[in-house]
């Protein structure tokens, strides 16, 4: 598909821009030497963030370092039978558990 529109004028056009454009422009080291330079500070809001990490890390780290005594170890009542003639052996085996009903299946009527 042909434009109804000849190239040349519009590349005329475009040239006559790009020379105005050039002669007003300012010279490029000009422009950057005339630019402020930022300053690179770390915003307040920062600081703050890095305050409040630095006193719960320190936090952390004496409630770790600073610890309860344990509590002493108790060993676990001796075992003892009702009937100390019995062997340890039959007493286990008459043992029944306290829900031990619960898995008993109901009669059918």
């Amino acid at each position: 598909m042909k434009p109804n529109v000849e190239p040349e004028p519009i590349r005329a056009l475009f040239s006559d821009l790009r020379r105005k454009d050039a002669r007003d422009a300012p010279p490029f080291d000009q422009v950057c030497r005339a630019a402020p330079r930022p300053r690179r500070t770390v915003p307040r809001a920062a600081w703050t963030v890095a305050a409040a990490a630095a006193v719960v890390l320190g936090v952390l780290a004496a409630s770790y370092l600073v610890r309860p005594p344990a509590p002493p170890v108790v060993p676990p009542p001796a075992v003892t039978q009702a009937n100390p003639a019995e062997p340890a052996e039959l007493a286990i085996s008459r043992w029944h558990s306290p829900t031990e009903f619960l898995l008993e299946l109901p009669a059918p009527r």
